[in-house]
């Protein structure tokens, strides 16, 4: 389960409570309850009190949505049958010692969804809603923090409470029974009053899952994550290195500390989106500014120079200002002038933001400076920095609540933009096209074999020859020449949360050299990456970094397509025309090798869904899922699709297709969506490329899924169309998903027409009586 019933924990119509607030924390949540609902829409179970409904734990409860859980002892079998029986489809689980096994069995069983135990509960500002042990309550906002430890909540919600930052939402996990992150990051991304999110992360309960969410809530929205130590985790210090590898390949901004959060959270709902990591510093003296632009330059932002119209305009304003690089130095200036200087830097477009450092003075005072830009309404592109304590404190209070981007320091400030500036950085990143597709081993099958012989003999720990011989079936043949490049250790093992990882380590020779971490599988943009990561320099070199590329992939893929695989150890070498493996590689095999779900934690390639069929043209057409490389084929098929098909497909005209668009098309998460593509088969007149690609789209509880199917007009009458909806149906039988939907404008007869043979039905959209909804139910279409 993933956002069922969750609803329920963030507006119920009716609560039960069940347990006497005996304890300082359990009366905290009572008084928080009864501060957030009106005495008619909740209910104490098992003890009595006179601003309350009440009734004994052996009457008849009343129905409810939802439910607290603050005594372990009424944590008994058949509690939550009991509570289904009354409507109830959620439960905070605070209580801390909940006996669990028996519980969320319990649940699955009832489909009743468990949050905690420990759980510290949910806060929904916008709905007035505090069912939570925290103190503080907070304004509205559009940030959703989602933490699983409590006290890292408690930290973020009363300095957010201080800073005037408000929340769309918070929950607290705790144990994590059933109810977990993956669950909550999918809930923030389908939730239209949610615009970014903060995450605190301890631990992985599912790497699949929590990728999937991820990466599915970090393309719409900012996410932040700060991730902490389990609590009985010790190792070396610093975050996971393997994490944060994981974190940037699903798209999340990671900070460093709890005051890097505290600083993501000001980024989220003070800044704007940073089409650039450019920043004018203005300050009150030489020293201020030096401060400021050596901030950026840490956080690997560019000090904006401004332009000479610019500098002119501001030296008219305040002649003895200074110029030094990427800052303007104004000195000691009243309000009056420093609005005025900083009205021209703000119009200046050289720099998509404006810090503002100031040192205290005598006079004017930070507050009277603070109070001035308040009232200027300069906007979101200014942050302001009010350097020291005493008299800086009323200046950072009043510029949070003028809703000012405000920090304590410099390098606060520049940590806030880079959290901006990296996230579009990495939706770049995400979207950039592979310049190839997935190298091909050639000899699989041989390689299958040779494992299994290996499987059978009970050689688990392979000799060094035969390690080279599973390594020279994937394309890499050993070596002992000199390499042209660092030769690169790559260590291959399942690590405890994400399953399979890549450690890479330049080897140079008296040097400690920094490593670098991957999950497979990888293409040659992801590669590329990861060696840039470990110290390669992607801009010399570029024919040897190529193979070195090929190496890893080669090595990415052989743990993929193998799981019999667990360990692995070689040093690719790279000479002037191959790159290879020195003497002395590694391997290691299972013959229970982890779950596929819980080995990788990114859904591989679905290759065995390729085949190839002969359509009622005479013609043979390979049908496969896209790969991300598949973006130039998909774009050349978009524009020669005649513009009517264009709108009766896509509800509009679109005049071009950009990268964007295409992008999200051709780079899909197989764990919750698919994408197949229809080629022809190389024939006498050459034709070739994409002709036609489907598209099923699931939410995250696979109870829905919507199609799309799009044919180049030439190949209409193929009957390929037909075949990539059944295909899509076939797919949703195996995931189970519940029903299979599409939207059709009226007049496409022809889509509504194929719809109907293939066995859906119709209704007219009650929103748009333009539109059909065709529906299907898998499960049925198959038996049928």
């Amino acid at each position: 389960m993933t956002i069922r019933n969750l609803d329920a924990l963030f507006a119920p119509p009716q609560l039960l409570v069940l347990g006497a607030p005996q304890y300082a924390w359990s009366k905290t949540w009572i008084d928080n309850i009864a501060a957030s609902l009106p005495a008619e829409r909740r209910t104490l179970i098992g003890a009595r009190r006179a601003d309350w409904n009440c009734v004994g734990q052996h009457s008849a409860w009343p129905q409810a949505d939802a439910a607290v859980l603050l005594d372990d002892q009424l944590a008994e079998p058949g509690l939550l049958a009991k509570l289904v029986r009354g409507g109830c489809r959620a439960l905070i689980a605070a209580a801390p010692a909940i006996r669990l096994p028996e519980l969320l069995e319990e649940g699955r069983v009832q489909l009743l969804r468990v949050l905690g135990p420990r759980a510290a509960g949910i806060i929904a500002p916008l709905h007035g809603l505090n069912l939570s042990g925290f103190s503080l309550m907070p304004p509205c906002g559009s940030i959703a923090l989602i933490a699983q430890s409590q006290s890292v909540a408690a930290a973020a919600i009363d300095w957010a409470v201080g800073r005037h930052i408000g929340f769309s939402w918070i929950a607290a996990t705790g144990a994590e029974a059933d109810v977990d992150v993956g669950d909550l990051l999918d809930r923030a991304a389908l939730d239209p009053a949610t615009r970014s999110v903060v995450l605190q992360l301890g631990r992985v309960r599912g790497g699949r899952k929590l990728m999937s969410a991820a990466r599915a809530c970090a393309r719409a929205k900012l996410v932040v994550v700060l991730q902490t130590r389990s609590g009985n985790a010790v190792g070396s210090a610093g975050p996971d290195g393997l994490r944060s590898a994981a974190f940037r390949r699903a798209g999340l901004v990671e900070c460093e500390s709890l005051a890097a959060l505290f600083d993501a959270l000001t980024a989220l709902e003070r800044l704007p989106p940073l089409q650039s990591s450019r920043v004018t510093v203005v300050g009150n003296g030489a020293g201020v500014c030096a401060l400021g632009v050596d901030a950026l330059l840490r956080q690997q932002l560019i000090p904006a120079e401004i332009d000479a119209a610019t500098h002119q305009r501001i030296a008219a304003v305040v002649p003895h200002a200074r110029f030094p690089p990427g800052a303007i130095d104004l000195g000691a200036v009243d309000e009056v002038l420093l609005m005025q200087a900083l009205t021209e830097v703000l119009a200046c477009t050289k720099a998509d933001a404006v810090l503002l450092i100031r040192s205290p003075t005598a006079t004017p005072t930070h507050q009277q400076i603070a109070a001035a830009v308040a009232a200027a309404g300069f906007g979101k592109r200014l942050l302001t920095v009010w350097l020291g304590l005493e008299t800086a404190l009323p200046a950072r209070s009043l510029s949070a609540r003028a809703g000012l981007a405000t920090f304590t320091s410099a390098d606060a400030a520049a940590r806030a933009l880079r959290y901006r500036w990296q996230y579009h950085r990495t939706q770049q990143l995400l979207t950039e096209t592979p310049a190839s597709p997935p190298l091909n081993h050639g000899d699989g099958e041989t390689l299958r074999d040779r494992l299994q012989r290996h499987l059978a003999a009970d050689q688990l720990h392979l000799s060094e020859d035969a390690a080279a011989a599973v390594l020279l079936a994937c394309g890499l043949a050993r070596s002992t020449s000199a390499s042209v490049l660092a030769p690169l250790a790559v260590q291959i093992r399942p690590h405890a949360e994400f399953g399979m990882a890549l450690r890479l380590q330049p080897q140079v020779a008296g040097v400690r050299t920094d490593c670098s971490y991957a999950l497979p599988p990888l293409d040659d943009l992801l590669a590329l990456r990861a060696l840039e990561e470990a110290g390669y320099p992607s801009d010399a070199h570029r024919a040897e970094i190529a193979r070195l590329v090929e190496g890893l992939i080669r090595l990415s893929q052989l743990v993929t397509e193998h799981a019999a695989i667990t360990a692995l150890d070689a040093v690719l070498v790279v000479s002037a025309t191959t790159v290879a493996c020195r003497a002395g590689a590694q391997i290691e095999l299972s013959r229970s090798p982890l779950p596929p779900r819980r080995r990788l934690a990114l859904a591989p390639y679905p290759a065995e869904l390729i085949h190839v069929i002969s359509a009622q043209d005479g013609r043979q057409y390979r049908l496969r899922p896209v790969r991300p490389s598949d973006e130039p084929a998909l774009l050349h098929l978009l524009g020669q699709i005649p513009p009517e098909d264009i709108r009766l497909r896509f509800f509009g005209y679109i005049r071009q297709f950009s990268h964007t668009m295409a992008a999200r098309m051709t780079q899909v998460d197989y764990d919750r969506e698919l994408a197949l593509v229809a080629e022809p088969l190389e024939s006498a007149d050459g034709a070739g490329g994409i002709v036609a690609i489907a598209t099923l789209i699931a939410d995250p509880d696979d109870a829905q899924a919507e199609f799309g199917v799009l044919v180049h007009h030439t190949y209409g009458s193929a009957g390929i169309g037909r075949h990539l909806l059944e295909q899509l149906i076939a797919h949703a039988v195996r995931r189970g998903i519940g029903t299979v939907i599409g939207e059709v404008l009226r007049e496409n007869t022809r889509m509504r027409a194929l719809a109907r043979r293939v066995g859906f039905r119709e209704t007219v959209d009650p929103d748009d009586q333009t539109c059909m909804r065709i529906a299907i139910t898998p499960s049925a279409a198959s038996a049928a």
